[in-house]
């Protein structure tokens, strides 16, 4: 699933919106890397040469390749749950999963329409290709049964691979119309009437006959948060990186608004105007970023 990470990293927007539910980026990140981990599992198995006849440790091939099947589908299941995206397996994925619960996940009470089957596995027949296990029931003679587990494995692994195209695919469909809907918008232009604010905001903190500029700036503020919201770009790492800027806006509003008299010495109006400056020119680095980010999906 490098491919949907690499998107869902690269996409903000999205990240922001799966983030807002914890439960749910929880679930994503613990599919992804579910399906990674076990098709790593299952390339290790892939590996191991064609004639590998494990005898004693047989068992472990048998019982670690099916599960990590098993699991590996489940994630995928649960990650398409999680991104409201369909999944339909196909009919040989349907029945790699109903030999993984026969052989070993059921295999002491498995049932199976109206009857119920007990499994054994042959330890002689287990090598990298495959195996045989025996089935039994009440109303029917016992039956032997071989498994092509390396087709099965190699099937998956495609499968799961093509997956990760499929759904991909569809999240940057998503992604352009998204893109598409503000496409003409453009963040930067909210900030057109601030670059005189930002040059004499100093000026004006120091001398009362200047007219309040910070108004102007307060407000570019609110309005670029408010657009980024809109298109669900403004997360909580953003909002931790400006809260100190959106906390001295409002200050330095109040302040130039009624002029207090905080002390002829008292630095603070001048470092915070200071700190404005400085921070606020980091709004239209990121504005200008994400409309360049919007021209080219």
């Amino acid at each position: 699933m490098l491919k949907l990470r690499n998107r869902i990293n690269q996409t903000n927007w999205l990240k922001t919106t799966l983030t807002e539910n914890q439960g749910v980026w929880n679930r994503i990140c613990a599919c992804m890397d579910t399906i990674e981990d076990t098709y790593e599992a299952l390339s290790e198995y892939l590996k191991l040469p064609p004639k590998f006849h494990p005898r004693e440790s047989g068992y472990i091939y048998v019982y670690g390749v099916l599960q990590a099947l098993y699991v590996q589908q489940e994630a995928v299941e649960h990650l398409c749950m999680s991104l409201k995206i369909p999944f339909d397996r196909s009919n040989k994925l349907k029945e790699i999963m109903s030999v993984r619960n026969d052989v070993v996940g059921h295999p002491t009470d498995r049932k199976k329409g109206k009857k119920k089957i007990f499994v054994m596995l042959n330890r002689m027949s287990i090598e990298k290709r495959g195996f045989r296990y025996m089935q039994l029931s009440d109303d029917s003679p016992s039956q032997y049964e071989f498994v092509d587990l390396e087709s099965a494995v190699q099937f998956q692994m495609s499968e799961i691979e093509k997956e990760d195209i499929r759904i991909t695919k569809l999240i940057e469909e998503k992604d352009e119309m998204h893109s598409k809907q503000y496409r003409d918008v453009k963040l930067a232009s909210i900030f057109n009437n601030c670059k005189y604010s930002l040059d004499n905001l100093q000026e004006c903190v120091n001398n009362p006959d200047r007219p309040d500029l910070s108004s102007i700036l307060n407000e570019s503020y609110k309005k670029f948060v408010k657009a980024m919201q809109e298109r669900l770009e403004w997360s909580d790492m953003l909002h931790e990186k400006f809260w100190t800027l959106q906390w001295s806006l409002d200050w330095i509003d109040g302040y130039l608004a009624t002029r207090p008299n905080l002390g002829i010495n008292d630095p603070l109006p001048s470092i915070v105007a200071y700190y404005i400056t400085h921070k606020f020119p980091e709004l239209l680095v990121i504005a200008i970023d994400i409309d360049r980010e919007y021209e080219l999906k």
